[in-house]
């Protein structure tokens, strides 16, 4: 028998270990990182979620105000819930230039655009028709700041009741003659 074999057991080396050890430490190192990942990922998506549910519930609540007959006041609002900043800006719609601008693209006659005069300015007496409702909801996520934004519009029929008046042919039913 040789010196060397007599020394020779059957395990490992301590390179071996020292090479195992470092595998699974970056095995441990890969999994953590997309652990850490898997949750501030689903914190970011619960933000949102409530930043979404906060957005709809504020719109929600302002239509449920322009049903109840009460038009929102132009201008912005802001209010702060937990940890998200609600910003409400209500700003009156030029639905007259909109319509213009379509009705010319299609080449219709003047006296098409003539009638559009009605709805021009969409403000009557310095109340809007029409109104745009955007509502933004942010917040801090790490050290970038995060958004939700949702539109709608609304029809104040209150304000636009004199406007309907002066349409020529319109009988107390709302139909033409």
């Amino acid at each position: 028998m040789k010196p060397c074999e007599r020394f020779r057991s059957p395990g490992f080396t301590l390179l071996e270990v020292m090479a195992a050890v470092a595998v699974l430490g970056l095995v441990y190192v890969v999994v953590a990182r997309g652990a850490i990942q898997g949750l501030q990922t689903e914190g970011d998506a619960g933000r949102r979620l409530r930043a979404s549910l906060l957005a709809d519930r504020t719109l929600n609540d302002l239509e449920l105000e322009l049903a109840a007959g009460s038009a929102p006041r132009v201008g912005e609002t802001e209010a702060s819930e937990e940890e998200f900043a609600v910003v409400v800006e209500v700003t009156p719609f030029d639905v007259a230039s909109l319509l213009e601008a379509a009705t010319l693209e299609e080449g219709r006659p003047a006296a098409a655009t003539d009638s559009l005069q009605l709805l021009k300015p969409s403000v009557r007496g310095g109340v809007p028709t029409v109104l745009s409702i955007v509502v933004r909801v942010a917040w801090i996520e790490g050290i970038s700041a995060r958004e939700i934004t949702r539109t709608s519009f609304a029809f104040d029929a209150e304000a636009a009741a004199p406007l309907l008046e002066t349409i020529p042919g319109r009988t107390e039913t709302g139909e033409g003659s």
